[in-house]
């Protein structure tokens, strides 16, 4: 969605859509090829590669849904898809909310109400074995799936590995997976947006 992210762009401006800007960065990163990273081409921050997908970039709203336009444009004719592994959404936007404490007194910030973590685990196995395999097998089937790229450790220790190989025969299945962008990750994660360029790029 080009306004996710984008709240100038909500019917009700007060409400909360900050999205994910590492996100719109790995999008971007996959729908053009970089340069190698140097002080004067970076890949991200200021002045980054990446960074017409984002304000920092890209100040005029217009400027950015224009970049995030050829984004997805450039998505789809490279034939590159961003497949949730869940069916459901996890991360739901919530008020924050403060109680004060019977024990002690002290106001102090309520729980947010999502699903128990318990549950997500089940919720992804669940998800890939009812709909999500069955998307990529009927691509890799069909001779359209060159490469299936796991993102998030999480996703990749519930689905794991013989799951993704079984799903997508003769499409290349790294033995890990990348970590989720909006991971902390030591040093950054320009490095992973270069590779997934490079693996991304028409004639890989």
């Amino acid at each position: 969605c080009l306004g996710y992210g984008e709240q100038a762009l909500c019917a009700d401006g007060r409400a909360a859509d900050r999205g994910s800007t590492q996100f719109w960065q790995l999008l971007a990163a996959c729908s053009r090829e970089l340069a190698p990273a140097t002080p004067a081409t970076p890949v991200v921050g200021p002045g980054g590669q990446l960074s017409d997908v984002l304000k920092l970039g890209s100040p005029r709203l217009a400027d950015r849904l224009a970049a995030k336009f050829r984004v997805m444009r450039d998505l789809k004719a490279r034939g590159i898809w961003l497949l949730d592994t869940c069916v459901v959404g996890w991360y739901i936007p919530q008020a924050t909310y403060y109680v004060r404490s019977a024990r002690n007194g002290e106001v102090q910030r309520k729980a947010k109400e999502r699903p128990p973590k318990r549950c997500k685990t089940p919720a992804l196995t669940l998800s890939w074995e009812l709909y999500t395999k069955h998307v990529v097998r009927a691509a890799a089937a069909a001779g359209h799936l060159k490469a299936l790229i796991p993102i998030g450790a999480e996703v990749f220790a519930a689905i794991g590995l013989d799951r993704l190989r079984a799903a997508a025969p003769g499409a290349v299945v790294p033995g890990e997976a990348f970590p989720a962008p909006n991971a902390w990750v030591r040093g950054g994660y320009g490095p992973y947006y270069a590779y997934l360029s490079a693996i991304c790029a028409p004639g890989a």
